[in-house]
């Protein structure tokens, strides 16, 4: 449904409501930024690649230790140089190997595979942290099968 549409039915509906201030709050970009993150992608294809990805954090957690993109990209850098076609394009980063396409990985298996894809606020962390790419903490949460 279209905002314009969404916000004249609330405004429609809640004029008649008196001694109440209502303040209706627009959707903005970084909504939007959130709200594609979180779409479920129920259709989304497990290839070869995204299924050695997805064991390998899998793996990590069952050790004890919390998935991220930090971590995500530390398995595709591995994985991709010991010889798996990954097609993606590592940085030098302040923490070593990074690829932006993690990100988009991670989102495609978002509401399948993984439950929930949450961003950490990195200046809570570390103090410090003014000029490091926040989206490097965002945590990952992940969708667990009962076996049968």
């Amino acid at each position: 449904m279209q905002w314009y549409k969404v916000k004249q039915l609330i405004e429609k509906y809640l004029s008649n409501i008196k001694d109440v201030e209502i303040i209706i709050y627009e959707p903005n970009d970084e909504v939007k930024k959130i709200l594609k993150e979180q779409v479920n992608n129920i259709n989304t294809i497990l290839t070869p690649a995204r299924a050695m990805l997805l064991y390998s954090m899998f793996s990590y957690e069952s050790l004890g230790e919390h998935s991220s993109l930090f971590v995500a990209n530390k398995f595709a850098w591995f994985l991709q140089r010991l010889g798996e076609n990954l097609k993606l394009k590592f940085d030098v980063s302040h923490y070593g190997p990074y690829s932006i396409q993690i990100i988009h990985v991670l989102h495609k298996l978002n509401g399948k595979y993984i439950k929930k894809v949450i961003r950490v606020n990195i200046k809570d962390i570390n103090k410090s942290a003014d000029n490091i790419n926040e989206n490097i903490f965002l945590v990952v949460w992940f969708k667990y099968f009962a076996k049968k």
